[in-house]
C-alpha cells in the first residue's frame, strides 16, 4: 500500500507542476483527526483528510521543496470505504489526492471551484485504480 501511495503522491505531484515536491503523509486515528481539526482549523468534529501547507504563513522562505503534510483519519477512511462500497485502498487513494490537491492550491468553497477539484481527483483515482489494476495481474 505503501508504495502504490508513493507512486499516486509523485504522479499528482509531477502532473501538477511539483515533480520535486516533498509531501508528508500521516495516519491517525478519529481522535488524532478531531483534535487537529479543533486546534488548527476551529473545528471540533472528526474530518477525513487534513492538508498543512507549508509554502503559506511564517518560515515558507525556508521550506524549498517542501510543499507539506496530509493528515488522514484511518477510521474515517475504513467508515467510508464501507459506505461507498468500495476497497480500502480506493478510499485512502482519493483522500491522499484529495490532500495533495489542497496542498497545490485547490479548495472546495465555491461551487466552481469545487467541481474543478472533483474533476482533478476522479482523474487522478482513475489513473491510481488502473494502476492497481495492473499491479495486481
Amino acid at each position: 500500500m505503501r508504495a502504490r501511495l508513493t507512486r499516486l503522491a509523485k504522479r499528482v505531484l509531477e502532473e501538477e507542476g511539483a515533480p520535486e515536491g516533498e509531501v508528508g503523509i500521516i495516519f491517525g486515528d478519529n481522535q488524532y483527526l478531531r483534535e487537529l481539526n479543533r486546534t488548527y482549523a476551529g473545528l471540533d468534529s472528526v474530518t477525513d483528510v487534513l492538508a498543512f501547507s507549508m509554502k503559506e504563513g511564517k518560515g515558507k522562505e525556508f521550506s524549498r521543496n517542501l510543499l507539506g503534510d496530509v493528515y488522514i483519519s484511518w477510521d474515517r477512511a475504513e467508515e467510508k470505504a464501507k459506505e461507498y462500497k468500495v476497497p480500502i485502498e480506493s478510499e485512502l487513494c482519493r483522500l491522499v489526492i484529495h490532500g495533495l490537491l489542497h496542498l497545490l492550491g485547490y479548495e472546495h468553497r465555491g461551487e466552481r471551484s469545487a467541481q474543478t477539484m472533483r474533476k482533478k481527483e476522479e482523474h487522478f483515482l482513475k489513473w491510481a485504480l488502473k494502476s492497481t489494476e495492473r499491479t495486481r495481474r
